[in-house]
């Protein structure tokens, strides 16, 4: 007799057609899990029907904290921010208090060493190559380094007030001085010397530089406009880029020259309504080591201001050598054609 093993048929493969209908009915749950299709339950009376939740139920309750969190993270890099944007302005503001306090102690301690000098190893009589000297020189330029520009103009000051820097007899060598940026505006500083210093971008407008030994020194980008430097010295100084606007140099000052004319006296300088009789300016760097061109500052003048120049300047140019006149482009056979211009146009 045959078994049931025997009679059982074997199982049948699937009908593609119902494979396919439950694919589809898998593929279809997947719009309804996630919240974004449409479904409908037949209710029964007295009977309540509560879906399941869906990806965007879930969304929905993590979204608001999420929110949260986020703002809070925002507002909490913000005041960190800014919390160290202020404590990096209180350090700022302590720091540049702090660095005034100890400038304002070095300048004083400066001052009462001077003093402690003058009053009990008179500084003030002491000569040339002594000790007091050589300290008074060693503390003034140690002290300079360590200066701002205001205090450096306050030193120079205190010097020149005590005569220490008068060009007969100076006590204090300022050869190699660290001027820059010093504030000496409006200044008194007659027959001073300031040979060898290096005042860059020091503020000299309107200072009285009468007399003034400038020799060697390094004035460029220097202000130095409405100053009186009648009679000064700036032999071998570095001028490239100084602004001398209506400076007074001995005589009378003359009107401002157009910027093609100042280029061509005086390139990389500003000169402005400057006026350049009694002053000293051979050898000057002028932009390198052009020499000045007298000639073509006199031809940049009026008809009148050159023949003003040339009759108050006779003496002095009549002094000078072949050489000398040559470096101002104005040998003699140039130089008597400009005064004989001058002599027919007035």
């Amino acid at each position: 007799m045959a078994t049931a093993s025997e009679h059982t048929a074997p199982a049948e493969e699937g009908d593609p057609a119902e494979e396919g209908d439950r694919g589809r009915q898998r593929s279809s749950r997947w719009p309804e899990w996630m919240g974004v299709g449409e479904k409908s339950w037949p209710a029964e009376p007295g009977r309540e029907v509560r879906r399941a939740k869906t990806l965007w139920d879930w969304l929905q309750l993590l979204i608001v904290p999420a929110i949260l969190v986020g703002v809070t993270a925002a507002w909490s890099y913000t005041q960190t921010r800014n919390d160290n944007k202020r404590e990096d302005r209180r350090i700022a503001a302590d720091r540049a208090v702090a660095e005034e306090a100890r400038q304002d102690a070095t300048l004083q301690a400066y001052l009462d060493q001077m003093s402690g000098l003058m009053l009990h190893e008179g500084l003030g009589q002491a000569k040339e190559a002594s000790a007091v000297r050589e300290v008074a020189k060693i503390v003034t330029l140690t002290t300079l380094r360590r200066l701002d520009g205001e205090r450096r103009g306050a030193i120079v000051r205190f010097l020149s007030e005590a005569r220490f820097l008068d060009v007969t007899d100076p006590k204090i060598d300022l050869d190699g001085a660290d001027l820059r940026s010093a504030d000496l505006r409006n200044a008194f500083l007659e027959q001073t010397e300031f040979e060898g210093a290096d005042l860059r971008g020091a503020s000299l407008s309107g200072a009285d530089l009468t007399g003034a030994y400038l020799s060697d020194a390094n004035l460029s980008d220097a202000n130095l406009s409405d100053a009186t430097l009648s009679g000064a010295y700036f032999d071998s100084a570095d001028l490239r880029g100084a602004i001398f606007d209506n400076a007074y140099l001995g005589g009378k000052v003359i009107p401002a020259i157009t910027s093609e004319q100042q280029d061509r006296v005086v390139p990389g300088a500003s000169l402005g309504g400057a006026d350049l009789k009694g002053v000293d300016l051979e050898n000057a760097k002028l932009k390198g080591a052009e020499p000045f061109d007298l000639s073509r500052y006199i031809r940049g003048l009026s008809p009148e201001q050159q023949k003003a120049f040339l009759d108050s300047q006779r003496q002095w140019l009549d002094s000078l050598s072949r050489e000398a006149l040559y470096e101002f482009n104005l040998l003699p056979p140039k130089l008597a054609r400009l005064r004989k211009e001058a002599a027919g146009s007035s």
